[in-house]
């Protein structure tokens, strides 16, 4: 046939395919979204060998047929060869209208320090599971990153390329299974947080309220075990956020403190984590009492010092009259476990028994063991949500689920031998 074209090795091309003067081979198409696009190789069949001091590249044959299920499947892989995952990343930040300022701030962080300049600089098309592996695996064996703090890197990572699916550049997503496999190679779990039972919290607060070096402590941590708040709420508060006349506790905002990009920790004050967070907790006649003993010590002291993004006048303060920072308060609580700890060990000795030591404290225990024990006296899930600011009710309900199963076997053990004969 006269419109017939061959290459130089008189083998027919095919339709759309075109070899150049210089010997390279070009198949043309138009893509998913109408462009009318050109591919080039110097081969045309994987038996072919390119000229010599050619790269070895896709033979025109397999870029045909992947360009060809690109445009059944809808993928702009002309974009997605082009675009960097640095440029997914940026583009998905700006659009994130729903970032809370400290989240946009931690994940930025997050991304520029552990992937913009290796990782972030390759296509996007181009990166594929065993890319993500190598880079968690790295972080974790080479950089001694925790498994939870992957576990925030792969929350900034997992949605970026989920958008590029849905944009048309990519099939599918290089994070999924890659954490969970993780995880499982290196045999780790998420600790269970256990509430502290009555007995070990009344011992820890007589000790704290009674030993001079953490006695000042005591009123932040009577009032985390009394209202359940998170401690960026609680070193937050001010003194106009605490109804001391009509017992309320008003949860509108919380405190941080945070690396900035020049590396310097700085305190940040915004809304709280959800919206759920935003709320009013009643407050325990010990929590008013202790707040009002500790406002009257502060008149005469002198109030706490300093202002965090136009808040001010903060209740709770170190020994220097500063705010507090959320990651002295965990560092306090291992001190005051550990001392404690070793002065029961010391009694037990002296008195032939066996010590009750306290657990692991954190701050989180705290409010922890403030959820425990409402949810052992309340059944009304929706008040103890509201309560605790929980996001969803199922996070309610998980501790509600773990205390009422709890009551249910101390229930049938004191059943045991009640309502049948003990056997023979």
């Amino acid at each position: 046939m006269a419109n017939e074209r061959r290459d130089a090795k008189h083998r027919k091309l095919g339709a759309n395919e075109y070899q150049r003067k210089d010997g390279r081979y070009e198949y043309r198409y138009t893509d998913a979204k109408g462009v009318k696009r050109s591919v080039y190789s110097w081969t045309l069949t994987e038996s072919d060998r390119p000229p010599q001091g050619k790269p070895l590249g896709k033979c025109l044959k397999v870029l045909e047929k992947e360009i060809q299920q690109d445009i059944f499947d809808k993928v702009d892989s002309f974009s997605g060869k082009k675009l960097t995952l640095n440029d997914c990343f940026d583009r998905y930040a700006a659009n994130k209208k729903g970032w809370k300022k400290s989240t946009r701030e931690n994940y930025t962080y997050y991304y520029n320090h552990t992937i913009r300049n290796d990782l972030g600089q390759k296509k996007i098309a181009d990166i594929n599971y065993s890319d993500i592996q190598r880079l968690y695996y790295g972080l974790y064996d080479d950089m001694d990153f925790l498994p939870s703090t992957i576990e925030i890197i792969n929350a900034v990572l997992h949605p970026v390329f989920r958008v590029a699916i849905r944009d048309g550049y990519i099939r599918t997503n290089p994070t999924d299974g890659v954490l969970a496999e993780l995880k499982k190679t290196i045999g780790w779990q998420k600790t269970k947080k256990e509430a502290l039972t009555e007995e070990q919290q009344a011992a820890f607060m007589e000790y704290v309220q009674t030993n001079r070096k953490y006695q000042h402590w005591y009123p932040l941590f009577l009032f985390m075990l009394g209202t359940g708040c998170r401690v960026g709420e609680a070193v937050g508060m001010r003194w106009e956020d605490l109804d001391l006349v009509n017992g309320y506790v008003y949860v509108n905002h919380t405190v941080m403190k945070r690396r900035d990009e020049t590396k310097h920790y700085r305190f940040h004050a915004d809304t709280p984590k959800t919206d759920n967070s935003v709320r009013q907790i009643p407050m325990l006649e010990p929590v008013k009492n202790a707040l009002i003993k500790e406002y009257q010590r502060q008149k005469q002291h002198g109030f706490t010092k300093g202002a965090i993004d136009g808040y001010t006048n903060f209740a709770f303060q170190n020994r220097q009259c500063e705010v507090v920072s959320p990651a002295n308060v965990n560092t306090i609580l291992k001190s005051i476990v550990a001392h404690y700890n070793k002065a029961e060990q010391a009694r037990a000795e002296a008195e032939n028994r066996e010590p009750q030591l306290l657990p692991h404290i954190s701050a989180h225990i705290l409010r922890h063991t403030f959820c425990t024990r409402l949810c052992e006296n309340e059944s009304n899930l929706k008040l103890i949500q509201e309560t605790m600011g929980h996001a969803t009710i199922k996070i309610t309900m998980d501790v509600y689920y773990t205390v009422t199963q709890k009551k249910q076997t101390k229930s049938f053990a004191a059943l045991e031998g009640k309502l049948l004969p003990a056997t023979a």
